[in-house]
């Protein structure tokens, strides 16, 4: 017997089985656990020079 034949025999088997994959399927989807704004570390890197008796903005047009 194929499923759809069984499905059209017993109507509310089938119903019952639908339902209980609706309800099963939200609970689920209600204890899933979703992180809206996930902690996320972004690599870095830092740079540090010495440049003596220079001003910032020449450090930062010479140097970098």
């Amino acid at each position: 017997m194929n499923l759809a034949k069984f499905s059209v025999h017993r109507p509310i088997f089938t119903t019952m089985v639908a339902l209980i994959v609706i309800i099963l399927g939200g609970i689920s989807l209600v204890r899933l656990p979703i992180d809206l704004l996930p902690d996320i570390t972004y690599p870095t890197i830092s740079v540090r020079t010495t440049y003596e008796n220079a001003s910032p903005q020449e450090m930062e047009e010479l140097v970098t």
